[in-house]
């Protein structure tokens, strides 16, 4: 549900468009809600998260995406079209947050194993839209019906999470079994393994301005929107360029599947990579030191070997995997991790969501791709600084401020 509520829109947008009634102004804004809505649930996920129960959390965050969802799809005009969209996009955006909030509570210091699963499943999620729409469109169906299968999706994933919330309030026996469901029950209540809530552990984590103030924390929410920007740019801008140079909407169409493809399947090591590497760092440089001759192949030679520079810029883009699982790896407290994602995101995001405007604008002013390729070059070089001082060992917990840490030791 999390990522197709933000590219689910894309491959049928000139239908959306005409079936609306849709601007390019309203287009424009289209492409920015994304970012925009993941910023404004990140500000606020982490403690909706601690005074409800991360799996409370993500079952209110999937309703309200199935809402926001389904019924954009059945909306006549932009104005409901956009509002709604932003309503199922912040279901999503609360769920980025909730869901490392709740492997980190539930497993711990080996969250990082099962946030690994979760990042490869991100990318995967992304590509289906891409994937799927234009078989629906080809067997007679409609850009209504290509949205309204992911509004449906949502609502399915609330289940699961809906019935743990049930199954917590409808056995509240104390110390359950590891593993056992009534262990799965405790993510829903707020407790950790089955213990009983302490005062100490109702305490309230860090906020974002405690975040805010921790060299760590503002190096991974300024890396993280550097690199949301790059895939932002890329899935908006990857087509156009291909086409301007000269090749057909199939081929441009069948690049920018690659590229999240080659995602895709780069992600699949990044949860061994992060759990093995002893220095996660240089591998971060390594894949961040990839977008350098990849959108060197674009601006200088971009159909000699159109697929080679899509594969460097898709393997390059599994870094959003790697800040993902070092979001619980870098963390010991759940409080501490749902705090971090939360600043990370909210952070990111808002950055992120300033990308396509301003390679547009770029583009718009130079008539070319030259001067926007230039840019984003240069950005890897923040890209890179950031990057490595996220990947140095350590806790955030232990950078925190005296009174957080003494409030957080108990736990």
């Amino acid at each position: 549900m999390l990522r197709p509520a933000a590219t689910s829109v894309g491959p049928v947008l000139a239908e959306i468009r005409g079936g609306v009634g849709m601007g390019a102004t309203g287009a424009a804004l289209l492409a920015a809600l994304p970012g925009l809505s993941f910023a404004l649930a990140g500000s606020v996920a982490a403690r909706l998260g601690h005074r409800i129960g991360p799996a409370c959390g993500l079952a209110l965050a999937a309703v309200i995406g199935a809402v926001g969802l389904l019924g954009r799809s059945i909306s006549t005009s932009a104005a409901p079209f956009l509002a709604l969209s932003v309503v199922g996009l912040c279901g999503a955006g609360l769920g980025n947050v909730l869901v490392p909030m709740a492997i980190k509570q539930r497993f711990g210091l080996h969250a990082h194993r099962w946030t690994g699963i979760y990042v490869i499943l991100l990318p995967i999620g992304a590509l289906l839209p891409q994937v799927l729409a234009p078989g629906i469109i080809t067997a007679g169906g409609s850009w209504r019906q290509s949205l309204a299968l992911w509004g449906w999706g949502a609502m399915v994933s609330a289940v699961p999470w809906i019935a743990v919330v049930v199954n917590a309030r409808w056995r509240p026996g104390k110390g359950p079994e590891h593993g056992s469901v009534a262990s799965v029950a405790v993510l829903a209540r707020g407790e950790d393994r089955g213990e009983a809530e302490s005062p100490a552990r109702s305490a309230p984590g860090p906020g974002l301005a405690d975040m805010a103030r921790n060299p760590r924390a503002r190096s991974m929410g300024l890396f993280f929107g550097i690199q949301s920007m790059h895939a932002y740019v890329t899935f908006a801008y990857l087509p156009q360029i291909f086409r301007d140079a000269g090749l057909s909407l199939a081929s441009a169409a069948l690049l920018l599947a690659g590229f999240s493809l080659c995602g895709t399947l780069a992600g699949l090591m990044v949860p061994t990579i992060v759990a093995r590497a002893r220095d996660v760092g240089p591998w971060m440089l390594g894949l961040i030191a990839l977008l350098v001759p990849g959108y060197l192949g674009l601006l200088l030679a971009p159909t000699a070997l159109a697929w080679l520079w899509v594969v460097l810029l898709g393997l390059a883009g599994c870094t959003f995997q790697v800040v993902l699982v070092l979001v619980t790896a870098r963390t010991r407290d759940y409080r501490v991790t749902a705090a971090l994602s939360g600043f990370t995101q909210s952070l990111g995001y808002a950055m992120a969501s300033a990308g396509p405007f301003l390679i547009g604008w770029l583009y718009g002013v130079a008539g070319g791709w030259r001067l926007p390729l230039i840019v984003l070059l240069a950005s890897v070089i923040p890209m890179a600084w950031f990057g490595w001082r996220i990947c140095k060992p350590g806790y955030l917990d232990d950078e925190l401020t005296t009174y957080q840490a003494a409030s957080l030791q108990t736990v």
